[in-house]
């Protein structure tokens, strides 16, 4: 099976670059990369193993989550891709939370 494409939400990018910025601005920069750069490994993972995280379907049809490091990885399998929806704390409020209009 190939590898599926991988797209971020307009959501999902603003969290990761709100992270980003963060870690940089508390850890410091080697570590901010660090810490990144095990983010997206983790993401990059789902390409090859999109059902590997849990079935939530509270948060929409077919939405899946991964954490990793006090964060929650909020994604959607599809049959050629895997859409990040969200990248969000684990303190954060679920119930409240905004997830992406179901679309490809």
């Amino acid at each position: 099976m190939p590898r599926l494409e991988l797209r971020f939400t307009q959501a999902a990018d603003s969290d990761y670059n709100e992270i980003d910025f963060h870690s940089a601005l508390n850890w410091g920069t080697d570590h901010a990369v660090a810490f990144t750069d095990e983010l997206l490994a983790i993401i990059d993972n789902l390409r090859d193993f999109p059902e590997s995280g849990s079935a939530h379907p509270e948060f929409g049809r077919g939405v899946r989550l991964v954490p990793f490091k006090g964060l929650l990885i909020l994604y959607r399998p599809y049959d050629t891709l895997v859409r990040i929806l969200r990248i969000v704390s684990d303190r954060q409020d679920l119930e409240s939370l905004i997830i992406p209009v179901d679309e490809p």
